[in-house]
């Protein structure tokens, strides 16, 4: 607004350093709170601002599927293929014997391979890295972790030392968890 006033660009150096003085000033010394936050928080209201926090409100225990549909390790590709085109599922948490989770796979992990391929068993194509959810976690952590590692779904297992599945979560869930706890938030009906 300023060059549009001044019909030049002369004053702009100055505006730019005034307005950083003024949001580093607003930044460090009121801590983030702003002209219209002030008041409320002399009531003794705190808002909190950033990300969205009622993820972190919702226990993964609340949101998992407790009987996942998983394959074991000698399982081959083809029979998950089928597995996908039976359930509509496109990932599946791959365990042992103990029902120890040892990976993931999905569709992405077997799209364009020969059928010979495919009738090799499963372990020889799980991922190295791959994420897995504890109980005691948030729905923000899983979808924390389901982003950095590009997994569609999040085996959860008992603790880091017993890897034994107990559910899984998906995107879908989360989502889901995410949209009916905003409806319950601030929609009446």
């Amino acid at each position: 607004m300023v060059a549009e006033l001044t019909r030049g660009y002369a004053l702009l150096p100055g505006v730019i350093t005034s307005a950083t003085t003024s949001f580093l000033t607003a930044r460090f010394i009121l801590k983030g709170s702003s002209v219209y936050t002030l008041k409320l928080e002399r009531r003794g209201l705190h808002v909190k601002t950033g990300h969205p926090v009622i993820l972190e409100t919702i226990p993964v225990g609340e949101i998992m599927t407790t009987k996942p549909v998983f394959v074991y390790k000698w399982n081959t590709l083809k029979y998950v293929e089928e597995l996908v085109a039976e359930t509509g599922h496109d990932c599946f948490p791959v365990v042992d014997e103990q029902m120890n989770v040892l990976g993931i796979v999905g569709i992405k992990d077997f799209l364009n391979l020969s059928h010979r391929i495919k009738a090799l068993p499963i372990e020889r194509f799980l991922r190295k890295e791959y994420g897995v959810g504890y109980l005691n976690e948030t729905a923000q952590d899983a979808f924390e972790k389901l982003m950095k590692h590009d997994q569609n779904l999040l085996p959860i297992i008992e603790s880091p030392e017993n890897k034994r599945l107990i559910g899984v979560v998906t995107k879908r869930d989360i989502y889901k968890a995410y949209y009916r706890a905003l409806k319950e938030m601030y929609i009446e009906e």
